[in-house]
């Protein structure tokens, strides 16, 4: 905990303050990248047609969009998986 105040810029009193243990804070971390992966996508084209095909297509779409636009959430679930 102490790593990752340091890391983060904050003081560890801070962070002992909002989550109690390690495990609280990647739990916390987990569910922030889950909520990035539903708000975080690309436009919708003007000519979209909502069908099954082109929601699958979006689905690719928004994930390029997500690796442009937010790198660091790709490098964070990396990390939780190699953990």
């Amino acid at each position: 905990m102490r790593e990752v105040a340091v890391r983060v810029g904050v003081n560890i009193a801070t962070l002992d303050y909002y989550f109690s243990t390690k495990e609280e804070l990647v739990q916390e971390v987990v569910k922030y990248l889950l909520h990035q992966f539903f708000i975080v996508t690309s436009p919708l084209p003007a000519d979209y047609e909502d069908t099954p095909v082109a929601q699958l297509k979006q689905v690719f779409v928004d994930f390029q969009y997500r690796l442009e636009h937010e790198p660091d959430i790709f490098l964070v679930m990396n990390e939780l998986h190699l953990a």
